[in-house]
């Protein structure tokens, strides 16, 4: 029991590009509303000396006052929803039908929709398609057979309208999301996400061990290409100087436009000689690269490595200051 309340709880987030947060406050609602239409129905199977049956509908909310639990500490668990809530809210509602029939039928169709509150997309159809293919032939065993077909195209219906919006909203969910840190322009991340990324590389520092180097650069005299080649050219420099960093990082490497014409890489696994080789050949790289005709585009460059001790506005700074240190050198070379 302890190691599974600790999966489920102390483990909130078991993915966080799989889940949407908008989970946490989605299933937080489900769960308030199954509690409140299930205990009027777990007062009346007692009453009623339905004891298995107010048995099953009492687990059911207790499983969705674990949810609410964790929810109001603004919190989501994928393996709780998973394993605990959706089955038993599945099983409670499979045995109110072979108890009840008619009556439990309405059940099954808040549960297909209730699935895509609770889990994310791909498990929520999972669970959906098994429910309509328990649901159906349990339909046609407890149902007089006209009761059953309409049962069976409402459930039907109403899945596939529930497939179809939640799909949508989570498609706008990640659009949005995407829109939210990542630069318009250059395709890379924006400066909305630089604090936590470097926050959590400083933790897996702290917990592994793992090197960690971080490479600041700008364009030399990049005022200068935009007055004399405007804006817009300008735009397609930086373009393309992200089209170049992207091929060169690593795809556990995190490149970022930190504003105008200055961008950060996050190098894992790599210490500070390491991340200055890293900047040097993409220096080199860019020197030798044609982004803009009868000119050579360079950049400078600070590179730091991760230090006991270091905040990520420390980190930031040593690299700010050895850029600086690269430009009173002349430009076009790496300080690390």
């Amino acid at each position: 029991m302890i190691d599974f309340w600790t999966m489920t709880v102390s483990r909130p987030l078991y993915s966080r590009g799989d889940i949407p947060d908008f989970l946490t406050k989605t299933a937080l609602g489900c769960s308030l509303v199954v509690i409140t239409v299930v205990i009027p129905f777990t007062i009346n199977n007692l009453v009623n000396d339905r004891f298995v049956l107010a048995l099953v509908t009492f687990s059911v909310t207790v499983a969705c006052a674990s949810n609410v639990w964790i929810g109001v500490q603004g919190r989501y668990s994928l393996p709780l929803n998973t394993y605990l809530v959706t089955p038993v809210a599945a099983i409670a509602i499979i045995y109110a039908m072979i108890e009840l029939g008619g009556p439990a039928s309405y059940w099954p169709i808040l549960l297909t929709v209730s699935y895509y509150f609770v889990l994310p997309e791909k498990r929520a159809g999972f669970f959906n398609i098994l429910t309509v293919l328990i649901m159906i032939p349990m339909a046609l065993a407890v149902l007089d057979q006209p009761s059953a077909f309409r049962f069976s195209a409402v459930l039907l219906g109403i899945s596939l309208f529930a497939y179809t919006s939640m799909r949508e909203i989570h498609l706008l969910h990640t659009q949005l999301k995407e829109q939210a840190v990542k630069d318009k322009l250059t395709g890379l991340f924006n400066r909305s996400l630089l604090e936590d990324s470097l926050q959590q590389a400083i933790a897996q520092n702290r917990r592994y061990g793992a090197p960690k180097a971080l490479i600041v650069f700008d364009i030399d005299h990049f005022k200068s290409v935009n007055d004399t080649f405007g804006h817009d050219i300008g735009d397609e420099v930086l373009k393309r100087l992200a089209e170049l960093l992207n091929r060169r990082t690593r795809s556990s490497d995190i490149a970022f436009r930190a504003g105008g014409d200055e961008f950060v890489v996050l190098v894992h696994d790599t210490d500070e000689l390491q991340g200055g080789e890293v900047a040097e050949s993409f220096r080199r790289e860019v020197e030798q690269a044609v982004l803009l005709p009868d000119r050579n585009v360079t950049i400078s460059a600070g590179v730091s490595g991760l230090r006991e001790g270091m905040q990520w506005g420390m980190w930031m700074k040593a690299c700010d200051e050895k850029l600086y240190r690269a430009k009173e050198g002349g430009r076009n070379r790496v300080v690390a």
